[in-house]
């Protein structure tokens, strides 16, 4: 329902209602009132029954225009579109125009040109003498520098590369001379070509002032040192390369570790077990299993220098830390380290057994020693079965507690895995704090050793 028609039904209802209450005329109201009441009534229903038919007039006068205003916007939306097509072809016209207008410029110019004759010709040619060569060499001088920026960042990249490839290399050199020395005696075993590089590098790294020598540089100098015994300044050369601030953590301990070892091999005991202390006290509380492999070869070889120094209980004592540390490792770098512990604590008690001996006889204490000394390398042997070393102390052991037909299979396989070297060892080891047993022992391994290499016939 519409507006208009809710107000004129309202208004009828108003009306209806006062005639309703109205009934019959009040008496207190004259009869000519009522009558004009009446009328005025009559007049105002006529009224509204007009308004009605003038709305539903003005509603069929608004649906006609708005019909008449949607054919005017679709009337204006074509004369738009006609329009449209108007400005596209005087765009088209224009676009035609300006290259119809370029190219009797064009045309313009050329004539120009030849017109101008000689004359501008030659006026070209001396502005282009005058400044030609000067734009020609200011473009040469910028590619030249262009060019020289350029080598210079190809002779970084190259010098980049070349380091990268240096450190690589000697990361390699510096892990097998690492390993080769685990034992805390031999001398690192390098191929032809890397000792002839180890020179090169050196030679080089020396003819540089202290000041700019890099790590590398201080590891090839130590390396060379190494192989001209000259450890005293291999010691030196280390110590400078864990000081480079530049490295990292696990180069420091390899420096450390090194440099402590060259103090080893040039006899200077104490200064080794100083550099050792260092090294434990620096990452013996490390967490990363890693790092308990070198805590584990630092007490070992502090073991040996100790031994020089300080005699074998003390060494004991160290190698008794490592074994009470270590001992229940499963990681094999671990297990080997705590066999090596065993081993040479196995050795420092059979030397206090010689010693006990020669102060009273085999005596129960010096029996005791031997004992115990036997069980620590049979527990090294454990884990390194063909280790010419082990075999060689449990054979001497053996033979000094009387079990001299028992120490003949390991003396024989120690001197067949180890050669010569073993052999001048276990002659070497018996002549310390000699013993009665020890000349037996002497050709005993004179006999085996000939039946491992009987003369040529």
């Amino acid at each position: 329902m519409s507006r208009n028609t809710f107000l004129f039904a309202a208004i009828a209802f108003l009306l209806w209602m006062a005639t309703a209450t109205a009934g019959a005329p009040d008496p207190a109201v004259g009869r000519g009132e009522f009558d004009d009441l009446r009328s005025r009534h009559w007049d105002t229903d006529r009224e509204v029954r007009n308004l009605g038919l003038r709305n539903a007039e003005t509603r069929k006068d608004l649906e006609s225009l708005k019909d008449d205003l949607a054919r005017d916007r679709a009337h204006q939306d074509h004369r738009f579109a006609a329009q449209d097509g108007r400005i596209g072809d005087l765009m088209n016209s224009a676009d035609w125009l300006a290259i119809f207008i370029a190219i009797v410029s064009a045309v313009g110019l050329f004539v120009g040109w030849h017109s101008a004759g000689e004359k501008a010709r030659k006026i070209l040619k001396e502005w282009m003498d005058q400044n030609a060569k000067a734009e020609v060499a200011a473009l040469v001088d910028q590619a030249k520098r262009d060019l020289h920026d350029q080598l210079a960042e190809a002779r970084a990249l190259m010098e980049e590369l070349r380091r990268h490839r240096d450190n690589t290399w000697l990361t390699v050199v510096e892990i097998q001379a690492f390993r080769d020395r685990l034992d805390g005696s031999e001398i690192p075993k390098l191929s032809p070509e890397q000792e002839r590089d180890v020179r090169t590098s050196a030679t080089a790294a020396a003819q540089k002032p202290d000041a700019e020598r890099e790590y590398s540089d201080w590891i090839y100098l130590a390396l060379e040192a190494e192989g001209l015994d000259r450890f005293a300044d291999a010691a030196n050369y280390y110590k400078k390369a864990a000081m480079d601030p530049e490295i990292d953590s696990i180069s420091v301990r390899r420096a450390l570790f090194n440099q402590a070892w060259a103090h080893g091999k040039n006899g200077t005991y104490k200064a080794a077990i100083s550099v050792y202390k260092d090294l434990i006290d620096r990452f013996g509380d490390a967490s990363e299993p890693a790092l308990h492999e070198w805590v584990a070869k630092a007490l070992v070889n502090m073991g040996v220098a100790v031994g020089k120094t300080e005699g074998p209980q003390a060494a004991i004592d160290v190698y008794r830390r490592a074994i009470d540390r270590f001992g229940s490792a499963t990681e094999p770098a671990l297990r080997e380290q705590v066999a090596r512990a065993r081993n040479n604590k196995g050795s420092q008690l059979f030397h206090l057994a010689k010693k006990a001996w020669q102060a009273s006889g085999q005596n129960d204490d010096a029996r005791k020693k031997l004992a115990e000394a036997l069980a620590e390398v049979e527990a090294a042997l454990v884990v390194l079965p063909d280790n010419s070393i082990y075999l060689g102390n449990k054979a001497y052991i053996l033979f000094l507690l009387d079990r001299r037909q028992e120490a003949e299979a390991p003396l024989r396989e120690a001197l067949k895995l180890g050669g010569d070297a073993r052999r001048q060892a276990r002659l070497k080891e018996s002549a310390i704090d000699p013993v009665p047993p020890d000349e037996d022992f002497t050709a005993l391994v004179d006999r085996l050793w000939d039946e491992l290499h009987p003369p040529p016939a």
